[in-house]
């Protein structure tokens, strides 16, 4: 499928997700409502916000620029945050879903 970009309407709750959840579970025999859509989308769960004590004595707060002189931890969260997402369908029954269909309706090309 190549890159591929999740579209926007897809991240939270919105109606246009609820129709496309819906269309799915008709497709693999299931009710409304029991096909679900999961993209997680909480970059602040690796915001930094730390104290830190330099071999000086000197204490700096680690902040989202990162500190000079220390691993990029910043950097690093963002990689953490990119690299741990996955786009996950579930339904309430087990189902079998066409995989690049799927993608084809939530997502664009990057």
């Amino acid at each position: 499928m190549g890159d591929r970009v999740v579209e926007d309407w897809a991240l939270s709750e919105t109606p246009l997700k609820r129709g496309v959840e819906d269309d799915l579970a008709e497709e693999v025999g299931l009710e409304p409502g029991e096909v679900f859509i999961d993209f997680p989308a909480k970059r602040a769960m690796f915001q930094l916000s730390l104290l830190v004590e330099r071999r000086s004595g000197q204490v700096e707060r680690l902040g989202a620029g990162g500190l000079s002189g220390l691993v990029d931890l910043p950097r690093v969260a963002e990689g953490l945050y990119t690299t741990t997402r996955v786009l996950r369908v579930f339904t309430f029954e087990r189902r079998t879903l066409d995989r690049d269909r799927v993608l084809e309706r939530i997502t664009r090309q990057g």
